[in-house]
């Protein structure tokens, strides 16, 4: 049995929720959500493209999927 760690938290440019894998830039300490389906897209060397949401981290939420 597995497990899926995700988070939910609202997009700061709808207010929408949504779910996903939490980060967390320490360069700017902004916050995002990437998608649990997102693809991601090489771009170039050592670089990869994800599908992210700035989120608002104060409306942050845990969530568990078993699977």
């Amino acid at each position: 049995m597995s497990r899926e760690i995700l988070h939910r938290a609202k997009r700061t440019d709808t207010g929408e929720w949504i779910e996903g894998y939490y980060v967390k830039l320490k360069l700017t300490g902004t916050s995002y959500i990437l998608p649990g389906d997102a693809e991601v897209e090489p771009c170039k060397k050592g670089v990869l493209l994800f599908k992210k949401y700035e989120v608002d981290p104060e409306s942050l939420e845990l969530l568990e999927k078993e699977g």
